[in-house]
């Protein structure tokens, strides 16, 4: 059960790095037209916020039908 932990100045100048090379890659996607200069909200391209999937259990109506009350 060992974890390997950089210590906090490493990981702050890794962490720093790797911001500062995704902002340079995403201006030169920009340059190349691949990203739109106006953002889309989540409703406007079709994404919402909820999950699709199945429908959560509900453990007390489960219960409920199982209850015999005579």
């Amino acid at each position: 059960p060992w974890r390997y932990r950089w210590p906090d100045a490493v990981r702050d100048d890794v962490l720093a790095r790797l911001l500062a090379l995704n902002a340079e890659r995403y201006a030169e996607e920009e340059a190349q037209g691949l990203h739109s200069s106006k953002k889309k909200s989540a409703t406007a391209s079709g994404k919402s916020g909820r999950r699709r999937g199945r429908p959560p259990k509900n453990p007390q109506s489960s219960r409920m039908g199982s209850l015999d009350l005579r």
